[in-house]
């Protein structure tokens, strides 16, 4: 009996190392935008540091919803407005505070954009292209993006990877239930 429990509290700590291993691992996101005749949007993730399969986390296509039955009388609702003492500020200033953490935490591993642009006046597309100058020259990817002075038009594909490690993300998620729910001073 000793034996099987002491087997089994190995296979535990066993089971925990792992669960720690793979949360500091970091997880790579990898987004794929194209469009040419249509848009199209898929998202991978592979974890365990770059080692693993890439595995596909977008959905299908959504099938359309039947339309409902339309409603011939709507009662008049009373119209709603926030308490003077305004208690979502807190709120507000928490989720901007891990919104802003939260990006600290992505780093984008690989960007690639390509792509050809244009609008229905030629100086509008050079205003354009003179806006995205610098994301065009900036080491941080390949960009290469071309305008098109002949006309409308809009193609091209874009794929960035992200990474981040998922402990990374534990003291913003902390810093904010903190901020809402600890002791106020």
């Amino acid at each position: 009996m000793q034996l099987a429990l002491m087997i089994l509290g190995f296979l535990f700590a066993g089971l925990i190392l792992l669960l720690v291993l793979a949360l500091a691992l970091p997880v790579d996101v990898r987004f794929r935008l194209s469009r040419s005749a249509e848009l199209r949007f898929a998202a991978d993730v592979r974890a365990f540091g770059g080692w693993g399969p890439w595995v596909k986390i977008t959905p299908g296509k959504k099938k359309p919803k039947p339309k409902p039955p339309a409603q011939r009388h709507k009662k008049k609702r009373k119209k709603w407005s926030m308490p003077v003492n305004r208690p979502w500020q807190d709120v507000f200033a928490a989720v901007k505070c891990l919104i802003s953490d939260l990006l600290g935490a992505f780093s984008i591993h690989e960007l690639r954009v390509e792509g050809e642009f244009g609008a229905y006046d030629p100086a509008d597309t050079g205003a354009i292209y003179g806006m995205l100058a610098p994301f065009v020259y900036s080491p941080c990817g390949q960009v290469n993006i071309s305008p098109n002075f002949e006309g409308p038009c809009l193609k091209g594909q874009c794929v960035a990877v992200l990474r981040f490690t998922p402990f990374a993300l534990a003291p913003p998620f902390l810093r904010f239930g903190w901020t809402l729910w600890g002791p106020k001073t």
